[in-house]
């Protein structure tokens, strides 16, 4: 079978039908976001339909913000009143959204042609290690930004 990927700009009517109906979708990473867990243009993530009570903290959602930017970020907290908070692995802010907002769930990514499940170890110790250094994602980029500088 012909893998297709699509971005996040090419999501419309027909394809959010395909994502309701059952249908899986592979998508290609567009923008910073999620870094350094997925990298703009050089990883996929393929996405499916979910209800609300499928959703648990640290799984990653494509959702519609109210401007209509469709969005990848991190489950950070699920509320009783089918509200999210999300976060982007490269962002030292959350913002709420509604259920209502999400478009699918990630439930596998591919890194370098590997592919890593949204319920393997790897995935869920990512989301466990990572979230705790929200505070300090700002001097931890600009660690590595030098480190790189170095390396090169």
């Amino acid at each position: 079978m012909e893998k297709l990927t699509f971005t996040t700009a090419e999501i419309n009517d027909d394809l959010q039908d395909v994502i309701n109906s059952g249908g899986k979708l592979a998508l290609g990473v567009t923008g910073g976001s999620m870094m350094p867990f997925l990298k703009h243009l050089r990883d996929t993530v393929f996405i499916c339909n979910c209800s609300f009570e499928d959703i648990k903290c640290g799984q990653i959602l494509l959702f519609k913000r109210k401007d209509g930017r469709i969005i990848l970020h991190r489950v950070r907290r699920v509320y009783s009143d089918c509200k999210l908070l999300m976060n982007g692995d490269s962002q030292v802010w959350c913002e709420k959204i509604d259920f209502s907002q999400v478009i699918a769930r990630v439930y596998e990514v591919e890194r370098n042609g590997k592919r890593y499940r949204s319920d393997s170890f790897i995935f869920k110790l990512w989301a466990f290690l990572w979230f705790p250094t929200k505070p300090l994602r700002p001097f931890l980029f600009k660690i590595l930004e030098k480190i790189k500088n170095i390396c090169r």
